[in-house]
């Protein structure tokens, strides 16, 4: 290792090899230096992929009420399905059957449907980001905005576009 060493008033520059004590101290406070700079692009790339992730679980359900609406339908379509389709039919499937034109039975199984692909995307997108992230904290120098950049692409690639 060598320090560069200016001289101020003539600008001329020269360097200086670093040994013993001065090449260890140099070489720790790098060590440090890299060490602050992964931390650093780690926690980005950790925030990256959890915005990413919620950008997905928005697409998929852009409101907390979408979510809640979801959820009383599926339990109301998994009772009507369970009766065998028979019976008085529940407003929350009665209200996808007229909106759909679709027949109450129809309307149960797609929001049966529709409510089981919304878990298998939840469920995907945290295993991505979970795993994502610890993939990111494993990760050494320019390692990290790979690992990070992969991740984020994976999940955007789960972005619903219907």
């Amino acid at each position: 290792m060598e320090r560069i060493v200016v001289d101020m008033q003539s600008g001329e520059q020269w360097t200086v090899p670093l040994e013993g004590a001065e090449l260890a101290a140099w070489q720790a406070a790098e060590e440090v230096r890299v060490a602050n700079l992964d931390a650093d692009t780690r926690a980005e790339w950790r925030q990256r992929i959890d915005d990413v992730a919620n950008a997905v679980h928005g697409a998929a359900l852009p409101f907390t009420h979408a979510l809640i609406e979801y959820l009383q339908a599926e339990a109301a379509a998994a009772g009507f399905r369970a009766q065998g389709y028979a019976g008085a039919v529940p407003r929350e499937v009665a209200a996808e059957s007229d909106a759909k034109g679709a027949s109450a039975q129809a309307a149960t199984d797609g929001i049966l449907a529709k409510a089981t692909a919304l878990r298998a995307l939840n469920a995907e997108v945290r295993y991505v980001r979970l795993n994502g992230k610890a993939a990111v904290n494993a990760a050494i120098g320019d390692a990290i905005a790979t690992t990070g950049q992969l991740i984020v692409d994976q999940l955007r690639a789960m972005i619903p576009t219907d």
